[in-house]
């Protein structure tokens, strides 16, 4: 029987993988003065994403400069701040924290076809944020920021839970690309451990920070051995088939990333969940997963999530 589904992606709650995390933690304590681990958890990353049998990443090779973020959102701020005074553009849908974080300093409009100008910068997700698919017309809007000039940052945080997606980097406008192990992995959500690629080095405050190993190393520790022990496919091969079988039985269309359904968008009980585009993404975590949380934790983001769009 179904009991919860909710508005907000959050990582399946799998008991194993939080034992694991939790042993990790623990551990980590031995290496909290390690200096190497921190190189070696971004160089193991990179051979590992790339490892997937199931999705189709092209040119990550060209993005040479790795750095620890702690989550993706560290990576966006950092390219809001080197692109102040430009106006953002992202696609309707995609990640609120954009427009939450920008909505008193910078000019910010979701994408239509020929709104995009020289001096504007994107970014966009793949997996698309609000289906878990690619985003629809990537290759015509990435063309277009190619012609005019515009810098463009893929969020792919939900990569390593993905299966059938494909994406080009190798578009010269992008420069560059997140991953996370938070959204994948249960028990990771409060560790931040993210991966920034970029084209180059451009010496601001995550190189800085980086290059003096100003990071968490317990993250780094926790990723390096989440990354030993599981593939880069784990969580797409081992819930695809419990995904497509709640969304045949909710009536869904199941995502490419294994957390989500896709509800009809004419159907009004899917109304709750319209994030502004013209999907309506339910998340199906706690329905796949074996462990059973306590209704206060499971909707704490999507109370927060009604807070934050009340108040703005």
């Amino acid at each position: 029987m179904v009991t919860e589904l909710h508005k907000a992606g959050r990582p399946i709650p799998d008991s194993d993988i939080l034992k694991f995390v939790q042993k990790s933690v623990k551990d980590s304590q031995d290496y909290l003065y390690e200096r190497e681990l921190h190189p070696l958890f971004l160089e193991k990353f990179k051979i590992w994403i790339q490892k997937t049998n199931n999705n189709t990443i092209i040119g990550l090779d060209d993005f040479k400069e790795l750095t620890y973020v702690h989550g993706t959102s560290q990576s966006f701020d950092n390219f809001y701040f080197a692109h102040n005074g430009k106006r953002l553009i992202t696609l309707k849908g995609d990640f609120l924290y954009h427009e939450l974080s920008v909505r008193r300093k910078i000019l910010h409009h979701h994408y239509e076809k020929n709104i995009l100008e020289n001096g504007d910068f994107m970014i966009i997700s793949v997996p698309f944020s609000d289906s878990g698919n690619e985003p629809n017309n990537l290759d015509e809007i990435l063309n277009e920021c190619e012609e005019k000039n515009i810098p463009v940052w893929i969020d792919a945080a939900y990569m390593v839970m993905a299966g059938d997606i494909t994406l080009d980097l190798t578009y010269k406008c992008i420069q560059g690309i997140s991953f996370s192990l938070t959204k994948g992995f249960y028990g990771c959500e409060r560790l931040r451990i993210g991966v920034r690629m970029k084209r180059e080095y451009e010496d601001d405050g995550i190189d800085i920070a980086n290059s003096m190993s100003m990071v968490s190393a317990v993250g780094c520790y926790v990723g390096y051995e989440i990354i030993n022990k599981y593939s880069a496919d784990y969580i797409y091969n081992t819930y695809r088939g419990r995904q497509q079988l709640l969304c045949e039985e909710l009536d869904l269309v199941p995502s490419k990333s294994v957390i989500f359904g896709l509800g009809d968008k004419f159907d009004k009980k899917y109304d709750m969940y319209n994030r502004g585009s013209n999907y309506r993404r339910i998340c199906l975590s706690n329905e796949l997963g074996d462990m059973k949380l306590d209704k206060p934790e499971l909707h704490y983001y999507d109370s927060k999530f009604k807070w934050w769009l009340e108040k703005w």
